[in-house]
């Protein structure tokens, strides 16, 4: 018999997720609780976001990682 809680972390701590001003998601981004996503920031499709997300940057992979610093 395979329980699911043997094998998955339960929280039952409900952390905010903070989106600021002109931040563009992908299709597909999952944002997990804790995030703070800064002004400016585009996050590519598809991909995993967790931590603080700098302001005016692009970020990528899977973890998200900052890739560039945007104009």
């Amino acid at each position: 018999n395979l329980s699911p809680s043997k094998y998955l972390a339960v929280s039952t701590t409900a952390r905010p997720i903070a989106v600021e001003y002109e931040v563009w998601l992908g299709t597909g981004v999952i944002v997990l609780p804790g995030t703070t996503n800064k002004d400016g920031a585009v996050i590519s499709a598809g991909f995993v976001v967790s931590g603080a997300i700098n302001e005016n940057s692009f970020y990528a992979g899977n973890p998200a990682e900052c890739k560039r610093q945007l104009g």
